[in-house]
């Protein structure tokens, strides 16, 4: 983990530089589907949508101690 992010809706979840990035969020995908009920609702995740960066960075977010300086 690097940094802790506050609870959010949409709340992006990003992969290393250089992974393949649509076979990681599949993956992740196959897993919450597999969840049941009662372990979506205590981890608080329905399900995983994919975003393209250009849509995901045309969203402005305030600085944060995790992301100040960058």
């Amino acid at each position: 983990m690097i940094t802790e992010t506050q609870p959010s809706f949409g709340l992006p979840y990003i992969s290393a530089i250089g992974y393949n990035s649509k076979n990681h969020f599949y993956a992740i995908k196959r897993a919450i589907k597999n969840l049941d009920m009662i372990d979506k609702k205590v981890l608080g995740i329905i399900d995983l949508e994919w975003i393209s960066t250009d849509t995901y960075l045309e969203v402005l977010n305030p600085l944060s101690s995790a992301t100040y300086g960058d």
